[in-house]
């Protein structure tokens, strides 16, 4: 039956008692059960709980748990040699500009700059860099460090700054801006998407101010001051054409088109005869088969007519062509890591 006993020393019930069950075991003996109060229960789970905690960690293997307690010396070293690498990895990745090695082309180039245009002030000897990223710099005589002069235009960023050229009896300097959309590094969109937030601007070392000669160009590049210095011829890349933009005259301020290019126009530069030398990226319509040779260059006249032509293999892709008072033509290119040197007849 049940039988009702006094509540634990200590316990402050109600006026109820607990009653205290009785289990019949084998045989005739009987097992007392009593149900503890709840404060006392609580410990004792507690207890019973770490114990089984306890037995479950002895039943592991103690190598492999003093393993993962503390790692072994050679671990702890080769760890701290990684961290270390990791370390100057991430230094490295933000102060240097010397390698392609960390990051993305794009990363790198936004980061540490891309030179696309070079040219002398012959009498001070500065040297005028259109700089892609940065914008239009110069370096002074004696080199070292570049200092940017114009990197925004009314409030806007110069996002892709392209050609240059000087002139050398004022000192202005005429550069070329070919997009507002796009970044060099995204150089195919400009031509593919018909961009046409392209400009043509002029640098006034005296006062250093920078204005817009002609706005709303499609994709100019190259940018030469003719050789009477009453006008400006600008290659227009994606329409495969130069542009001549008169900076004197009764046509100041003007631009016209000037000549029809048989390919992709990059830099210009004068040749010694009045017209300019055009270095071509690739032919308009080049396939891909066939023999190996594409125009690599072609010779304007001062009237806009082309004159002569120069061939090579296809790995090669001049962006500029110079000419020499020997008459050497030196052709440079951003895929190819040397200059090249055709000694003409």
């Amino acid at each position: 039956g049940v039988q009702h006993e006094p509540p634990p020393q200590g316990h402050r019930g109600t006026g109820h008692t607990r009653p205290s069950l009785h289990a019949r075991g084998h045989g005739s003996r009987r097992r007392k059960l009593r149900r503890l109060p709840g404060t006392a229960a609580a410990p004792a789970a507690r207890r019973s709980a770490r114990a089984r905690e306890r037995r479950l960690r002895r039943s592991g293997p103690r190598p492999l748990q003093r393993r993962l307690r503390r790692p072994h010396p050679e671990v702890e070293r080769a760890q701290a040699r990684l961290d270390n690498i990791r370390l100057r990895t991430r230094l490295r990745q933000r102060n240097t500009c010397t390698t392609s090695r960390f990051g993305t082309e794009a990363d790198i180039e936004s980061r540490c700059g891309r030179p696309l245009g070079l040219r002398f002030n012959q009498k001070t000897g500065d040297l005028y860099v259109a700089d892609a990223y940065k914008g239009l710099m110069r370096v002074p005589p004696g080199g070292g460090k570049a200092t940017v002069l114009v990197d925004q235009i009314d409030g806007m960023p110069l996002r892709f700054t392209n050609g240059v050229d000087v002139d050398q009896v004022t000192g202005q300097v005429y550069f070329t801006h070919s997009s507002m959309n796009y970044d060099r590094s995204e150089h195919e969109m400009v031509t593919k998407t018909g961009d046409s937030t392209g400009r043509l601007m002029m640098y006034d070392p005296r006062t250093s101010d920078a204005t817009v000669l002609q706005p709303r160009m499609t994709y100019p590049n190259g940018v030469a001051l003719s050789a009477d210095r009453t006008h400006l011829v600008v290659a227009s890349t994606g329409p495969c054409k130069l542009l001549r933009h008169w900076i004197k005259g009764v046509d100041a301020g003007k631009s016209e088109p000037f000549a029809d290019l048989p390919g992709y126009p990059d830099n210009v530069r004068p040749d010694r005869k009045g017209g300019y030398w055009v270095a071509l990226h690739r032919e308009r319509n080049e396939l891909p088969f066939g023999r190996d040779s594409h125009l690599l260059a072609v010779r304007v006249a001062a009237d806009g007519k082309i004159v002569e032509e120069m061939r090579g293999p296809k790995k090669v892709r001049p962006t500029e062509i110079m000419e020499r008072d020997d008459g050497k033509l030196y052709l440079g290119s951003v895929e190819l890591p040397y200059v090249g040197v055709v000694k003409r007849k």
